[in-house]
This record gives structure tokens, C-alpha cells and sequence, in this order.
């Protein structure tokens, strides 16, 4: 635990505080859910995250980057997922231009994984009380056979620093429920807290994780 803090306080040390959110799996999003947001051209994000899912322990690194128009690229490592490096990939397909946009996006989660890549779609809309809706779809790709899985989240900012969110993300009649909460201390950095798979129990856990982005 002690090694897990120093690593936060090193990485807040180092960074240059824009604010973001990552996913457990490392794209800008929810707590499990990618949102159709996506990283402006040149822009980065960074994350780290500590918790337990089930009776493992988990610690996740996470590093995204704008790196064409419309193109988010990143990568996520750490004790979990114990392959290695995964790869991730997010392309915006549309926002228009009205105040509170409407934006689609289609993207690749743990590229190189043996059993845990995914391909999803993913609509984005945000409204003026401070809630941000999404509603996706996603096609889970394991050594054996496709899944096909629903994906919906809410955030609602509760003020410009605190929000709450959840995602429902599953098939069937079975689904996980996540929780959590975000406090941006400013407009670049922020700290959130998870809790996992309330409703089933077989992933059950939380995370505390910190965030933040630059532009290069």
C-alpha cells in the first residue's frame, strides 16, 4: 500500500495538471463505460488507480493521447490486467455544434488481449442540469465466441467541482452496477472513488484512482 501512495504522490508531483475521466480499462469515460468524448489534438491524460476487484488487488496505470482529429490512442498497464500492455483506440464519428452536443464514437478496448478485447459504439449527450447521458453497445471478443453487451451511464454534476455517476454495463440477465463520485480540485485534476458490481457481486469491489491531462 505504501509503494501504491507513493506512486500518486509521485505522479501528481510530476504532471502538469486538463481535467479527464478514464475508465478501469483506460478510455475517457465512466467508471467501465467509454463515453463518446475523446481528447482534443495534442491533448493527454494520465491516471492511476488503486483498489479490489473480487479478492484480487489491483493497481492500473493509464495514459491517453490526441494524437490525430477525431483519434484518441492509449494504453493501460499495471499488476491487473496480468497480460501485459493493452492498446486502446477511439475515433469520433460526429458531435454537432449546438451548445450541448449530441456525439457518436466507435473504438477498440485491450487491443492484444487474449479474451478481454472489446469493439463498441457509444452515444454521448449532455444537458443543461448538469447530467451527462450515454447509451451504448459493445462486442465482447473471446477465444471461443462474440458476447454482445448494453452499455448506459449517467454522470450528474452535482456543482463544476462534484459529480455522480454510474454505469450498467451486461447481457440478459446479467449486468454490473457501478458507482462513484469525482471531485475536481481544478479544472485539470481530479480524484474519484468506484464501487463495482453492486448488484451481482462476482466483480464486487471499489477503486480510488487520480487523473489529470496536459496538452504537449
Amino acid at each position: 500500500m505504501k509503494r501504491h501512495i507513493l506512486t500518486l504522490l509521485t505522479i501528481c508531483i510530476l504532471a502538469t495538471p486538463l481535467y479527464a475521466n478514464l475508465t478501469l480499462s483506460g478510455q475517457t469515460g465512466l467508471i467501465e463505460m467509454p463515453t463518446a468524448e475523446i481528447l482534443q489534438y495534442k491533448e493527454n491524460n494520465m491516471a492511476y488507480d488503486i483498489g479490489k476487484i473480487g479478492t484480487t488487488d489491483i493497481s492500473r496505470y493509464k495514459v491517453n493521447l490526441g494524437a490525430f482529429k477525431n483519434w484518441e490512442f492509449g494504453f493501460v498497464g499495471g499488476a491487473v490486467p496480468t497480460e501485459g500492455v493493452f492498446i486502446n483506440a477511439k475515433y469520433s464519428i460526429m458531435a454537432d455544434n449546438e451548445r450541448f452536443p449530441l456525439m457518436l464514437a466507435v473504438g477498440f478496448s485491450n487491443l492484444t488481449s487474449r479474451d478481454l478485447t472489446t469493439l463498441y459504439l457509444v452515444a454521448s449527450k449532455a444537458f443543461q442540469n448538469g447530467i451527462h447521458a450515454h447509451l451504448g453497445f459493445e462486442a465482447e471478443f473471446t477465444s471461443h465466441e462474440i458476447n454482445p453487451v448494453i452499455m448506459a451511464g449517467l454522470e450528474y454534476w452535482v456543482n463544476p467541482q462534484f459529480s455522480v455517476l454510474g454505469d450498467v454495463i451486461g447481457a440478459k440477465t446479467q449486468f454490473r452496477t457501478n458507482l462513484g463520485v469525482r471531485y475536481a480540485m481544478n479544472p485539470q485534476f481530479s480524484i474519484r472513488a468506484s464501487w463495482l458490481d453492486l448488484t451481482s457481486g462476482t466483480r464486487s469491489g471499489y477503486t480510488l484512482g487520480i487523473s489529470f491531462g496536459q496538452f504537449l
